[in-house]
């Protein structure tokens, strides 16, 4: 189950809106833009991309739920630290509701989502790099094809207005019938995996870490939140579950988000699943699509689908003027495969001699069976898998070597994280990964089979 937010009346001018996920890489990165997530900031989530103060200046109620929230001008006010309504003079009520004037239930009121999935938009002629306002409406035509589709606004009265904003990302959460423009702000450090998450708001999705059931999976750890950022992290109380909880999904907070000195905020309670980066803005997840689905009934899975296995990308290369594969760091890219002969320099900027490459991410086998590793070259390698390593010629010496690795039993459709390690010590240095399946025919690991980590980007640029 997975939330959908609800139009919550206030009278009749309040407007949910609710900043995104901050300036986090972006999904189109791992398959055609490395430079514009280089280009990032480096920030995760909302938590560290707001402009506005932590404290909060008044309290009043939205419904019968009571917040904390400030005052930002022209009716607009800040709740909880990501979320915005608009209200007729800047104030919530002081006094809750009647009961019953907040909606709540199972499904969605035909007035919560775009008519049959058909959202209009205009991108403002002053947006910076209005690229990735494409590609994030690409993403979502891509992965939800006929269920959501954006159309160039010719004349209809109520539409989506992509536009820049210096405070964050933010976005009014489903449809709002007669109240005209519906702006998505985007500051310029919001890449297109952000805008892709604040079209999960437009579409109705709320926070996946503030679900009815978000307890019996992660716990806040409210001593590490910092000062006034509590209420970021209170359960939605007027939002419906979908599907099951989702670490993986493109509206969840990074694990730190709102963190007083970088520790986790958000503590899973139960094993994140292999190869999930929580608070990752690289692609909708299959549970985000089949919610979706679900809401603008389209029908959906009882469980997340496994994402295919062919559909992979590459592994993570680090490249490193030195051969300590930790220092003097020159660049970093996808590599599609692992198969290299390098007449000289591998990498731009990388010497021909005396450095280090390290390649991280996650095979995703096709087809289940006894499989063996296969690493060989000039110099020296390490290959582990699932923190084990299964090949290790991390010799010091220069030399060639081919080793293979014992027999591993690996599943269909199942992440195994994967770190490849190369030193180069002379020039023309050669490294290739393979693998056997069953004691058949060695073959170089395919890309389709492997998937880059992208948090370790986040890692070694952030931190």
């Amino acid at each position: 189950m997975k939330p959908i937010t609800y139009g919550v009346s206030i009278g009749l001018v309040l407007i949910i809106v609710q900043l995104g996920n901050g300036c986090a890489p972006s999904f189109q990165t791992i398959e055609q833009d490395l430079a514009s997530l280089k280009a990032s900031s480096c920030l995760m989530d909302e938590s560290t991309l707001s402009s506005l103060s932590a404290e909060p200046s008044r309290s009043g109620y939205i419904g019968n739920r009571q917040v904390v929230y400030q005052d930002r001008g022209e009716g607009w006010i800040q709740v909880e630290g990501d979320m915005m309504y608009l209200t007729k003079n800047g104030r919530l009520p002081e006094t809750p509701a009647a009961a019953g004037h907040v909606s709540q239930g199972v499904g969605v009121s035909s007035s919560d989502k775009w008519p049959n999935g058909r959202i209009p938009y205009v991108i403002s002629g002053s947006l910076p790099n209005q690229q990735r306002v494409v590609d994030a409406i690409n993403h979502w035509h891509n992965r939800l094809n006929g269920v959501i589709t954006f159309v160039p606004r010719t004349s209809e009265s109520d539409y989506v207005l992509f536009q820049t904003d210096p405070n964050g990302c933010a976005a009014p959460v489903g449809y709002f019938a007669g109240y005209g423009v519906h702006p998505v702000a985007l500051a310029d450090a919001c890449g297109s995996g952000n805008v892709a998450h604040e079209i999960g708001h437009v579409v109705g999705l709320d926070h996946e870490q503030n679900r009815h059931d978000r307890d019996s999976y992660v716990t806040i750890n409210s001593a590490k939140v910092s000062s006034g950022m509590m209420a970021n992290f209170t359960i939605s109380g007027w939002s419906q579950d979908y599907i099951g909880y989702d670490f993986g999904s493109i509206m969840h907070y990074g694990l730190n988000a709102f963190s007083v000195d970088g520790s986790n905020t958000i503590v899973p309670k139960v094993t994140v699943p292999a190869g999930v980066t929580v608070g990752q803005r690289q692609s909708l997840s299959d549970s985000d699509i089949n919610t979706v689905k679900a809401i603008y009934g389209s029908g959906t899975s009882p469980t997340p689908t496994p994402t295919p296995s062919g559909t992979g990308t590459g592994l993570f290369g680090h490249y490193y003027n030195s051969t300590d594969l930790s220092s003097n760091m020159v660049g970093e890219t996808v590599d599609a495969s692992i198969d290299f002969a390098w007449p000289d320099s591998p990498f731009p900027g990388v010497n021909a001699d005396n450095f280090s490459v390290r390649w991280d991410g996650w095979l995703r086998p096709a087809e289940a069976g006894s499989y063996s590793i296969v690493a060989e070259g000039q110099d020296n390698f390490r290959v582990t898998i699932n923190g084990a390593k299964v090949i290790d010629n991390m010799t010091g010496t220069s030399g060639y070597k081919k080793i293979m690795s014992g027999a591993l039993t690996l599943s269909a459709n199942t992440n195994y994280q994967i770190v490849v390690e190369f030193v180069g010590y002379v020039d023309s240095s050669t490294f290739k990964l393979s693998w056997r399946k069953n004691g058949a025919t060695e073959t170089v690991i395919p890309t389709a089979q492997m998937f880059p980590n992208m948090k370790s980007f986040l890692s070694s640029r952030c931190n």
